[in-house]
């Protein structure tokens, strides 16, 4: 098992084919973080929740990790309004209004993506959590 702990980031647990990234982030950034990451591999499972995200895929490495953070602290990746317009696509198609049915599709996307995500906080809190993390996963001491 590979892991890291830095105060006020979390830290990172590397198994066979599993990362647990706990972020304590909060469902907002954690979701969006899922579909980011989704991004860089397109067929890793991510799975979030309010405290972590956990990644599953056969080939999933620290180095896979590693280079899927260092794409998501490039700002660009974040301004690509093409990927988020497919990410809003591909969202599930949540109920939040009574008037929802009246609106627009476009609108309803827009809506949903808002509620459910936060790009600009996520790539805002992934800049400063990660800095100095990148390239510094590292076997745990055994205990």
């Amino acid at each position: 098992m590979w892991s890291i702990l830095e105060p006020g980031v979390g830290g990172v647990e590397v198994d066979d084919g599993e990362i647990r990234w706990w972020t304590f982030a909060g469902g907002r950034i954690n979701t969006t973080l899922r579909y980011a990451l989704a991004e860089t591999g397109p067929d890793w499972k991510v799975l979030p929740n309010n405290f972590f995200v956990r990644i599953v895929h056969e080939d999933l490495d620290r180095a896979a990790f590693n280079d899927a953070l260092e794409t998501l602290r490039e700002r660009s990746f974040w301004d690509d309004e093409r990927r988020w317009a497919g990410v809003a696509e591909a969202l599930p198609n949540y109920r939040l209004s009574k008037f929802q049915a009246l609106m627009s599709r476009w609108v309803v996307r827009e809506v949903v993506a808002d509620y459910l995500l936060d790009i600009e906080g996520t790539w805002e809190w992934l800049v400063r959590a990660t800095q100095g993390m990148v390239g510094n996963l590292r076997p745990s001491e055994e205990l």
